[in-house]
């Protein structure tokens, strides 16, 4: 998939490069790369703009969206949701829908708000059912079934997850098989079943190769263990968790471990981003002279090229590079980000 993602810079096999770039992409975001996501997925969407290919735009938009919610960019995600959902609901383009879905139900998550989660994750598939030709349903099992476990709906996250196993899926891949445990030990009654599902969940071979999950189901342990009147164990996963949600820049996740720490009696470091909010000199002036540019005359991308002595390509992959950090998804809204930006720095 590199290979054939960096084809697409020489100006050869165009539409293989943005499918290689998005499947990257996705994979990237499943194995916690999110620095690496947002690069290819970038690189792809400037080919979906330069030889217009709008329809494949929405893949590689849908995994920036999971990142940027992880990461607590709740503005930026929106407006990818917001975009996708506009499009294909005239389209009646479900698999972008639930794109759509998907993303707002991990802002939701992110933010503590489980019935919105519960809400926005049943249109994708209705909580205790995998219906046929809806492949996107099992990548939010967990997702469903904390969702709703956690607003008192025990009974629909028990036929979900029995929904799954009648399916098989714990048999399709050891991540599926990791997240049924998880989702079982998430929705037992009691603490000597939940600590076992736990344990096995977490016994899977090498739950580390998925990270962000990973990091959830010992959230998930920590919590359990820390209400069962065991903080010494709780502290133990739910350490690991923090590190972890560090690491990837998924604050939301971190600021809720945390909280879960003090209750343990543990300290806690302040955490930073760990690829920062801010603009390189060299990004804060291109942002300005595409704005420039586009204040002028509505210039297109190929215009805005010529204009900065910059290839079409260039101009797109450094535009959709600044977005996320300006917590914003369309040129339109550029403008208004740079000049915030710019006075936060001068007042600091």
């Amino acid at each position: 998939m590199r290979r054939t993602a960096s084809g697409g810079r020489t100006g050869e096999n165009i539409f293989p490069a943005i499918q290689a770039s998005f499947l990257w992409g996705s994979h990237a975001w499943f194995t916690g790369r999110w620095s690496e996501l947002r690069e290819v997925a970038h690189h792809g969407l400037a080919l979906c703009e330069e030889f217009r290919y709008p329809l494949r735009s929405w893949t590689g938009k849908f995994v920036l969206a999971c990142a940027s919610a992880a990461c607590g960019e709740f503005a930026a995600t929106r407006g990818l949701a917001d975009q996708m959902d506009q499009w294909a609901r005239s389209r009646r383009a479900n698999a972008v829908r639930q794109y759509a879905a998907h993303a707002k139900t991990l802002i939701a998550l992110s933010q503590g708000d489980f019935e919105e989660a519960y809400q926005h994750v049943g249109t994708i598939a209705p909580t205790g059912s995998l219906p046929p030709f809806v492949g996107h349903a099992l990548w939010v099992i967990l997702d469903q079934v904390e969702a709703a476990v956690r607003t008192g709906r025990r009974e629909k996250a028990l036929a979900h997850i029995r929904a799954a196993r009648d399916a098989g899926l714990d048999a399709v891949s050891p991540r599926l098989n990791m997240v049924l445990l998880a989702s079982a030990a998430l929705a037992a009654e009691n603490d000597e079943e939940a600590v076992l599902r736990f344990s096995e969940a977490l016994a899977v071979e090498g739950p580390e190769r998925w990270p962000f999950d990973h990091a959830r189901i010992q959230l998930y342990y920590g919590e359990r263990l820390r209400r069962g009147k065991a903080p010494a164990r709780a502290r133990h996963y739910l350490g690991a968790a923090a590190e972890i949600f560090g690491r990837l820049g998924a604050s939301p996740w971190t600021d809720r471990t945390n909280k879960e720490l003090r209750a343990c009696g543990s300290a806690v470091r302040a955490h930073t981003r760990p690829d920062g909010a801010t603009l390189t000199p060299q990004q804060r002036e291109i942002a300005c002279l595409a704005c420039q540019s586009l204040a002028a005359a509505g210039l297109s991308t190929k215009q805005i090229g010529e204009k900065l002595f910059l290839s079409p390509r260039t101009v797109s992959t450094h535009l959709y590079q600044l977005f996320p950090k300006l917590g914003v998804t369309s040129r339109a809204a550029l403008r208004d980000a740079l000049d915030r930006a710019v006075s936060e720095g001068s007042s600091s």
